[in-house]
């Protein structure tokens, strides 16, 4: 699987660091729909791992669920 990319990775980690989850950039959420749309077009982010990447964009709890369970 191709790794997810930098720009994409910075605003995960970003909304992840914060106590809110929110990301202050303004256009955070329209890149983000951008290159996750463009991941789950060429298989490389599921629509589950979408739907995490929104929640942290949304300032929502997102309990990561293992893929071995």
């Amino acid at each position: 699987m191709p790794e997810m990319p930098y720009l994409q990775q910075r605003i995960l980690v970003r909304a992840a660091q914060r106590d809110d989850h929110a990301v202050t950039s303004k256009n955070a959420d329209a890149l983000m729909s951008l290159y996750a749309a463009d991941l789950v077009d060429r298989g490389a982010l599921t629509p589950s791992g979408l739907a995490v990447a929104r929640g942290l964009l949304a300032g929502e709890s997102v309990e990561a669920v293992s893929p071995l369970v």
